[in-house]
């Protein structure tokens, strides 16, 4: 039992900093987008596009292998790759709108290259916030499933952050 507390207090760190550094990514995903605004520059619209393809692929085969031992954790797997292939789609029409801004930049159409530029923010902020709370419920229903295929029951889970208390107590009682 010990080791696979070790483990589980392990994935659990991980998974939790992963968590951390997605919305971090995130974030710099939406400053990426903001600087295309006024950079007038096209920086990552189709790598990410395929990247969230290829993540919301992961996603439906872990829902696929879950559906006859773990009917309702595949159905959730199944629902946040639903939001990761809405990002990839919303950053593939963000990709179709940067041809028609590069030919408005130009143009006499400043209220509509204007309008076309928030729509693109709009589009790309919208993508990458679908992405990072796909990939954070990712994590977290990662984390549940290995705590049940460790057989940790949740009630003898002791976070890795919390070692004081009464969560100490029984973590020694575990070992002991």
């Amino acid at each position: 039992m010990f080791g696979n507390l070790a483990q589980k207090r392990a994935l659990s760190l991980i998974l939790s900093a992963l968590r951390w550094v997605l919305w971090v990514a995130v974030s710099v995903n939406i400053f990426f987008e903001i600087a295309e605004l006024y950079l007038k520059i096209n920086i990552d619209d189709l790598a990410s596009s395929v990247i969230f393809f290829l993540l919301a692929n992961l996603q439906l085969r872990v829902s696929r292998s879950l559906r006859k031992s773990d009917e309702e954790m595949s159905e959730r797997f199944f629902i946040i790759s639903m939001f990761m292939i809405c990002a990839a789609l919303i950053e593939l029409a963000d990709l179709g709108i940067d041809p028609i801004l590069a030919f408005l930049a130009n143009g006499e159409n400043r209220y509509f290259y204007l309008f076309m530029s928030m729509t693109d923010l709009l589009f790309g902020v919208t993508s990458a916030l679908c992405a990072g709370y796909s990939m954070d419920q990712f994590f977290v229903l990662t984390r549940r499933k290995t705590r049940d295929l460790l057989g940790l029951r949740s009630e003898n889970y002791i976070s890795p952050l919390r070692t004081s208390g009464v969560a100490g107590a029984q973590d020694n009682k575990n070992r002991g």
